[in-house]
């Protein structure tokens, strides 16, 4: 008997575009493996009370952190 963990993570047969081509699929045994970069603290009060001021238009605030997480350069989890 195999136990789920051991089990690879599957990857798409025939991806349709590069997103599909990223995707991983995780069962239930081996979904908690994967080893990612730490969190870095960060502060975003100044992009909250920008956001929040009465006269502020409605946008897009990013609270980007993957330059500091390096998961632009991470290759997928296999």
């Amino acid at each position: 008997m195999t136990d789920m963990a051991d089990l690879p993570v599957q990857l798409p047969s025939a991806p349709q575009s590069a997103a599909a081509a990223r995707a991983r699929f995780f069962n239930s045994g081996n979904a908690f493996n994967i080893e990612l970069p730490p969190v870095p603290a960060a502060d975003f009060a100044t992009v909250l009370a920008e956001a929040d001021a009465p006269d502020a238009p409605t946008g897009l605030h990013a609270c980007d952190q993957s330059d500091a997480m390096a998961a632009a350069s991470r290759p997928p989890p296999r």
